[in-house]
């Protein structure tokens, strides 16, 4: 089975020190999940 990539709508805030962090989204079915916590977090260079 093929897999389908699913663009949602994210709420997110920037902390102190500029980094873009998730805080809920919205599903296809406009179910709302608020994201508890963020396991990874990965720093790209600019």
């Amino acid at each position: 089975m093929a897999e389908t990539k699913v663009y949602v709508p994210v709420v997110a805030a920037f902390d102190k020190d500029g980094i873009l962090l998730p805080l809920e989204l919205t599903w296809e079915d406009c179910s709302t999940y608020i994201i508890h916590r963020v396991i990874d977090i990965r720093l790209r260079r600019q």
